[in-house]
């Protein structure tokens, strides 16, 4: 990754692509243990969405679905095409998202993935990620 000069008014932003080939799924691993669960969200609330977005993605700068009007908002949120979900803690709290886009053809993109930040370096983030390859395929 190159390392590229920002003026000291600006904000740098990283965007993280990986890809894998559909046809080549992955070999099934066991899943770890975890004290969270997922929650689907079918059409979110904005305002829950929002606040849930800013929780998990503030410390990384996600600004993207904030700047987003309502209505642009749940034309995304609400495409059945689209599975949002809650990550929650024993409690029941929501401590992260998880945003899987299927919109295009043969394709899912993860738009959003995280936990906030309390939750670093806990391990929960191995588990995240192969419930999320697991939904993805």
């Amino acid at each position: 990754m190159a390392l590229i000069p920002v003026d000291c008014r600006q904000i740098a932003a990283v965007v993280i692509h990986m890809e894998m080939d559909r046809q080549a799924r992955p070999k099934p691993s066991p899943l770890l243990s975890s004290p969270l669960r997922l929650s689907r969200w079918k059409a979110p609330d904005p305002a829950k969405y929002r606040l849930l977005f800013r929780r998990v993605g503030e410390p990384w700068l996600w600004f993207s679905r904030l700047v987003l009007d309502d209505a642009t908002l749940r034309s995304i949120t609400d495409d059945q095409q689209v599975e949002i979900y809650a990550i929650l803690d024993p409690k029941g709290i929501e401590v992260g998202l998880l945003e899987l886009d299927f919109r295009k053809a043969r394709q899912c993109e993860i738009a959003f993935l995280a936990l906030v930040p309390q939750l670093t370096g806990q391990g929960l983030g191995s588990w995240l990620m192969k419930q999320t390859l697991m939904l993805g395929w």
